[in-house]
């Protein structure tokens, strides 16, 4: 401690502003590894998880569709508009079932 006290101002100074700038370099050092840590994990939420979500999602997309044109075709007063919710219904149907054959693949 006795030869902090011997040094000048300008010398003291200096080397109190090298220890700042150190550990402002550490710490941007600490930051960018923990940034890149984040990216990492971003990236695997957006190459693995997000097709399963988005799958799931159009599977149950195709599953509403199915629900809703049953209940047209029990809603349906008229042979045309009956044979059209049939036609409709079946091919939510099978849109249905191709998205269940994606998941199971």
């Amino acid at each position: 401690m006795a030869f902090l006290n011997t040094l000048r101002i300008g010398p003291r100074l200096g080397a109190g502003f090298a220890i700042v700038l150190f550990l402002l370099c550490a710490v941007g050092g600490v930051g960018l590894q923990q940034a890149s840590r984040i990216y990492e994990g971003t990236s695997a939420i957006g190459h693995d998880w997000l097709p399963s979500i988005e799958t799931l999602g159009t599977l149950r997309t195709h599953a509403d569709d199915v629900r809703r044109l049953q209940l047209r075709q029990l809603m349906s007063a008229d042979a045309e508009r009956l044979r059209t919710a049939r036609g409709q219904h079946a091919d939510a149907v099978n849109a249905f079932a191709a998205s269940m054959m994606r998941i199971r693949s």
